[in-house]
């Protein structure tokens, strides 16, 4: 962590005036500067950008290190040399709010902080929206590495100038650095930034609705948007049999066969139970997901019935024959204890398998060109299920067993059914669009008693 005090501003007179200074924080890949500031609200902490500097090897009478710019051009236009981040500390310093002492010293007004908003809104989510555990953990992370270090947690959410609240603190101006920030973060995928953004927005909407800000400073700002290229890993049959004759066990070879036989997600796959397993009618229910270690519903809410094709039908029948666990309140993929199965587990001896199986390629970041692509994951089994379905059943019967809400989600699949039909009834139209031409060729050709 570096520290840099020369814009550090303090000047007296008959009121107080704003001050603060610049910091560094970051390993040397992910500098970013931090302002913090006093001002007739209080202390605030602010991340502003992405740092383009290196240390000049010298230090302050403090012992913090002298930042200078970067050598060659910014990275982006996020980034700020130490000129630029002077500038806007300048910036916010020229537009806080001054009191004058007289008044300082009068009653203040409470006001929340960007912190409350912050727990407000995780309350919502987890007593209102009621979202699952793994869900919630997720936010909480977004909250503590992203949301809290950028905004402040201490920083007002209103501005308070001789005890009368004058406004809102963050502005849209605010907001879209954020989202130029996240941007140009090496460490983040744009998807991973959307739903960063995403959750920025629900935090301001809440705020908004508890009568925290006047208005959600988030609705001005341009959506980060992610181009979906409705490719995945899949495996075709012919491979996955390949991976799980590959597998150490029954119960390894049935884990993955119920993702790509009946398209089940892992949470699905652990909690599945002998229960949701109905032999007569050919069918496994789908009840519930594990997430976070404990019982929650299926990602749409909903219970869905799957087919039970003959394949999977008899890897589970060989499981069912086990000594223990194979009453219908046990887990169908149970631990020798009785538990459900490790999620690192499955996905463990999945990647083994794909290695013994000799597609150990799917996992690389590049192909064999040296271009990149995305390694499979245990996940691409349940694609690999939707892949073949759509060239089964109807589209509206493979949302149903897939769960999708939405029908486009399924539609993701449909490039993937088979052409050749289509194909011959295309060399059919073809064949007769064509035939003045074949005929013309055929009449030009040289008969024997010409020659």
């Amino acid at each position: 962590m570096g520290r840099t005090e020369e814009l550090t501003m303090r000047t007296s007179g008959g009121e107080i005036r704003p001050t603060g200074h610049l910091q560094i924080k970051g390993a040397r890949s992910g500098r970013r500067w931090h302002v913090l500031w006093h001002d007739g609200d209080g202390r605030h902490h602010r991340v502003i950008a992405p740092a383009h500097v290196k240390d000049s090897g010298r230090r302050t009478p403090r012992g913090a290190v002298v930042w200078r710019a970067a050598d060659g051009p910014k990275p982006s236009l996020a980034h700020l040399t130490p000129d630029e981040a002077a500038d806007a500390l300048r910036a916010i310093l020229a537009s806080a709010p001054r009191v004058p002492r007289e008044a300082s010293s009068g009653a203040s007004v409470s006001v929340p902080t960007f912190g409350d908003a912050v727990q407000e809104w995780l309350r919502y989510v987890e007593h209102e929206k009621k979202r699952k555990p793994s869900t919630l953990r997720d936010y909480r992370n977004v909250a503590r590495h992203d949301l809290l270090p950028h905004f402040g947690k201490k920083t007002p959410m209103r501005k308070v100038v001789r005890g009368r609240v004058v406004g809102d603190t963050f502005t849209s101006h605010d907001v879209d650095a954020f989202r130029r920030e996240l941007l140009a973060r090496e460490d983040l995928s744009t998807r991973t930034a959307q739903k960063v953004m995403a959750l920025c927005h629900g935090v301001f909407k809440v705020a908004k609705r508890r009568k925290m800000v006047d208005a959600n400073p988030c609705l001005d700002v341009e959506r980060i948007a992610v181009k979906a290229s409705d490719d995945f890993n899949i495996l075709s049959p012919m491979e996955f049999e390949a991976v799980v004759r590959e597998c150490g066990s029954p119960r390894e070879v049935a884990v993955l066969s119920v993702a790509f036989y009946a398209g089940l997600r892992l949470g699905e796959v652990r909690e599945l139970r002998w229960g949701d397993v109905d032999w007569a009618k050919r069918m496994l229910y789908v009840r519930a997901n594990a997430s976070a270690g404990q019982r929650s519903t299926t990602k749409g809410g909903r219970v869905r019935s799957v087919p039970l094709v003959d394949e999977l039908a008899r890897r589970l029948d060989d499981l069912s024959k086990r000594e223990r666990w194979t009453e219908d309140d046990d887990y169908v993929f149970a631990t020798d204890g009785g538990a459900r199965i490790d999620d690192k587990y499955a996905r463990a001896y999945f990647y083994d398998a794909l290695a013994a199986a000799g597609l150990s390629h799917l996992r690389a970041d590049v192909d064999k060109h040296g271009d990149p692509q995305k390694p499979i994951v245990f996940h691409d089994l349940r694609h690999s299920y939707c892949s073949w379905a759509v060239d089964v059943w109807p589209i509206p019967d493979v949302q149903v067993f897939a769960g999708h809400r939405d029908i486009s989600t399924t539609m993701k699949y449909v490039h993937r059914t088979a052409k050749a039909a289509h194909a011959s009834m295309a060399d059919e139209a073809l064949r007769k669009m064509l035939a003045p031409i074949a005929a013309d060729a055929d009449i030009k050709q040289p008969t024997a008693a010409s020659r």
